[in-house]
């Protein structure tokens, strides 16, 4: 299969007959998440993990993690949330959400 960008690897960009992972899985070059693939260059990569936190929201969270780790790290590539976790404070709200992640980043 190819594009006007070259080859491309068997199945990258397209939707596999199982759906439903909710786990990354890689076959080749090719990644699989939530059921859809994506094509991936071959490189070795690295893995980190991060807590992010936010007052705000679980998505916040994310986000300051990831761009906390974008400060220091290059060629961050993907991320996969392992765990979630909030703060109550003797409450019924929400005072802060925690968001553990692996991230992945490329090696030059």
């Amino acid at each position: 299969m190819s594009s006007a960008h070259g080859p491309r690897a068997s199945g990258c960009g397209t939707r596999p007959a199982s759906v439903g992972s909710k786990n990354a899985s890689l076959t080749g070059r090719t990644v699989v998440i939530s059921g859809y693939s994506a094509c991936m260059a071959d490189a070795t990569y690295a893995i980190t993990h991060v807590v992010g936190t936010s007052s705000d929201s679980l998505d916040q969270a994310i986000r300051n993690g990831i761009t906390k780790a974008g400060e220091t790290l290059r060629n961050l590539d993907w991320f996969e949330v392992t765990d979630i976790r909030g703060y109550l404070n003797h409450t019924s709200e929400v005072q802060h959400f925690q968001v553990t992640m692996k991230i992945g980043f490329r090696y030059e």
